[in-house]
C-alpha cells in the first residue's frame, strides 16, 4: 500500500469512527465535498497543508495519520468518536437483525 492510499484509508476509517459525511469533513477543513471526494477517490493528491488541517480536525497528530488507521484510530480523542447505536436490532450498515424465530437452524 502507498502512502497516499494509506492516507486516504486513515481518513475513511476516521470518518467512519465519527461518523461525518464527506460533507461534514469539508466543512471543517474548509473545502469542498468534491474536492475531498477527488482527494478520497485518488484523482487528486492529499497536501501537506491538508495533513495539517487533517490532524487538527480530528486531534491526532500528523505522524499517527501517515502511521496508517489503526494507529490513527487508536489515538482518535474518545470525544470525537460517535456514540454507539446500541437500539436492539440495530447493526449498522447491514440492514435489521433477524428475529430469532426467523433463523432457520440447518
Amino acid at each position: 500500500m502507498t502512502t497516499p492510499q494509506r492516507f486516504r484509508a486513515t481518513i475513511t476509517a476516521l470518518m467512519s469512527a465519527t461518523g461525518e459525511t464527506q460533507a461534514q469533513l469539508a466543512s471543517g477543513l474548509r473545502l469542498s465535498q468534491g474536492q475531498i471526494s477527488r482527494k478520497q477517490s485518488g484523482r487528486h493528491e492529499w497536501s501537506l497543508s491538508d495533513l495539517d488541517k487533517v490532524a487538527t480536525h480530528y486531534g491526532v497528530p500528523v505522524w499517527d495519520l501517515v502511521a496508517g488507521p489503526d494507529v490513527a484510530l487508536s489515538k482518535l480523542p474518545a470525544a470525537r468518536r460517535r456514540e454507539p447505536d446500541m437500539r436492539p436490532g440495530h447493526n449498522p450498515g447491514r440492514g435489521p437483525l433477524p428475529v430469532l424465530s426467523e433463523v432457520r437452524h440447518v
